[in-house]
């Protein structure tokens, strides 16, 4: 009779044990779920993605050839809705073709003009689409940096880096008051 008495306490024990095998893996999960939210809660916003976040708020934005934009909209044909989203990219010559509506010129003007005549073109095609245009990813082009600078040199940059942050290095008689702009076609 003893044996039977025992019996009833291990089981309870083993119970136990198996309990705890079963809940601490659910605890500790539940934990490093927790930290790693806290982490991407802490971590900076990369240096690229801040820069397009800047873009996107800056109204004197430039398109910028390179750009990559995302265009969404709806169609309906035939009483079927379909999404569509498209990457377009602004070409050097500051020309977006807009899938099989047309080419908008994008020459001296900044992105929330361009995304105005973009999403206007696409309603006009498809009244009611609910067109969005935005930047994806900023375009950049190498600008060539000479003069009084200790070593000429070519230097990537974008629609939104300023013109003195590319005059590191220049000499005794450089100055970042006098500096001028040359463009691609040389005017």
């Amino acid at each position: 009779m003893k044996t039977a008495r025992i019996l009833p306490y291990r089981s309870s024990f083993l119970f136990g044990v198996l309990l705890c095998f079963a809940v601490f893996p659910l605890f500790a999960q539940q934990q490093q779920q927790q930290q790693r939210q806290q982490q991407q809660q802490q971590e900076p916003v990369p240096q690229a993605d801040s820069r397009l976040i800047l873009a996107l708020s800056t109204a004197d934005y430039p398109a910028t050839p390179g750009d990559v934009y995302t265009l969404s909209y709806m169609t309906s044909m035939g009483g079927t809705a379909a999404a569509v989203q498209a990457p377009l990219v602004l070409d050097a010559g500051y020309q977006l073709k807009v899938q099989n509506m047309g080419t908008i010129s994008a020459r001296n003007k900044t992105y929330l003009q361009l995304r105005r005549e973009v999403e206007t073109l696409v309603t006009r095609n498809y009244p009611l689409s609910g067109a969005s245009f935005t930047l994806t990813r900023m375009g950049s082009f190498s600008v060539l940096v000479s003069g009084e600078t200790i070593i000429a040199v070519n230097r990537s940059v974008d629609g939104l880096t300023r013109i003195a942050t590319l005059a590191a290095g220049l000499t005794g008689k450089g100055s970042i008051r006098f500096i001028r702009v040359i463009s691609a076609n040389g005017a």
